[in-house]
């Protein structure tokens, strides 16, 4: 009996403790700030799957495929600032780097835009993903065709998507340059008729 009566007490004893602990836990500004960060990317997924979904309302007749492309220059790009959401499913299934053009600024974040041939510069607006090809210094690519005046040229400017290992700076000359490793996957998800939509700041977010 003495010997059930003191195991009990060990128990009881470790319940008090572990209650404690969880209350220190719950009431830690480190879990509070991990609470917090979760919160705010589950807030920003969701504008950005919210976003996808106006984009291909207003552009599905154009569009092949189910997905849409974000682009979200407003981020460094030491990001991931390029987002591929799947309609269906309303997730986002992909998530990368991408290179903006050297001539929009040799910064983290592009600071200006154009559709002009030779500017060096990022595009903005509403494009499709067009055919596949092996760059001979690229390698696997993919082509895209402006749907906006101010992205008409994009197919003229050699606009694509490719690797970005071969770059000679961290910016391309205004293609969608990504990480070996994605490069590949995305261009293989997205081919032949998926909407995009490049923008730059809250003015222009909605400039589709």
């Amino acid at each position: 009996m003495k010997t059930t009566f003191l195991i009990l007490l060990v128990l009881v004893n470790q319940m008090l403790n572990f209650k404690l602990a969880f209350a220190e836990l719950k009431n830690d500004s480190h879990v509070s700030n991990i609470k917090s960060c979760y919160v705010l990317i589950q807030n920003e997924d969701e504008k950005i799957i919210q976003l996808a979904h106006k984009v291909f309302n207003k552009w599905q007749a154009k569009a092949k495929t189910k997905k849409v492309i974000i682009v979200d220059f407003s981020k460094a790009m030491e990001q991931k600032r390029l987002f591929i959401i799947h309609l269906d499913s309303g997730k986002i299934i992909l998530r990368s780097k991408v290179c903006h053009g050297i001539g929009s600024g040799e910064k983290s974040k592009p600071s200006v835009f154009s559709n002009e041939p030779n500017s060096k510069m990022s595009s903005l607006g509403v494009m499709l993903t067009a055919e596949t090809f092996i760059s001979k210094r690229w390698g696997y690519s993919m082509r895209i065709d402006g749907l906006q005046n101010r992205n008409s040229n994009v197919r003229l400017r050699a606009i694509t998507f490719h690797d970005c290992t071969k770059l000679s700076t961290p910016w391309s000359w205004g293609c969608f340059s990504t990480p070996h490793e994605i490069n590949d996957k995305l261009i293989n998800l997205t081919k032949n008729g998926t909407l995009i939509f490049a923008f730059s700041n809250q003015n222009n977010m909605n400039d589709f």
